[in-house]
């Protein structure tokens, strides 16, 4: 294992564990919150934003304040909301929303981690230690099963890097 295993380790082990203390209602919640209030806050910042007229009569900065404070507020709303119903589980159903928070953590830490390695790849930066990487491999096996969201340009990039490594292999041998 090199450092970059030790980073990509470090990252599996400390999501995991802060999904076991978050939970999983909680992580779903913000998860759920960010996208609801991204949504929300592209579909309504007009709206907001010409309230907001009133106080900044600048309509760019208003329009702004109307999407931040839509996001903001959806995101508060879904941290109480996560806090309250984890608050109301007791017993098994508590220790069930603890080991499936740490199950969530440790699943967005490894597409976190595919992140990572993808762009590591794509840019060709640290290639030794992808190359010479344990847990590089499974990462972007990760990786490469959502490839096709990412623009042509850059998914050609990291086709054609990602070969280069592979076929190099790292000094031990390893083949990504």
């Amino acid at each position: 294992m090199n450092w970059l295993d030790f980073v990509l380790l470090a990252i599996l082990v400390v999501t995991a564990v802060v999904g076991v203390f978050k939970g999983f209602v909680k992580q779903v919640l913000g998860l759920a919150a960010v996208v609801a209030g991204l949504i929300l806050a592209v579909v309504y910042y007009e709206q907001t934003g010409a309230a907001l007229m009133a106080f900044v009569k600048n309509r760019l900065v208003s329009n702004f304040l109307g999407f931040l404070l839509i996001f903001v507020l959806v995101l508060v709303a879904g941290g109480i909301l996560g806090h309250l119903l984890t608050k109301a589980m007791i017993g098994p159903l508590a220790l069930a929303n603890r080991l499936l928070g740490a199950a969530f953590g440790f699943l967005k830490a490894v597409l976190i981690c595919g992140i990572i390695v993808f762009a590591l790849v794509s840019f060709e930066v640290l290639t030794p230690a992808v190359e010479t990487s344990v847990l590089a491999p499974a990462c972007l096996g990760v990786t490469r099963a959502v490839i096709n969201m990412v623009p042509r340009d850059l998914r050609d990039q990291f086709n054609e890097s990602y070969k280069r490594i592979r076929e190099r292999g790292g000094e031990h041998g390893q083949k990504i």
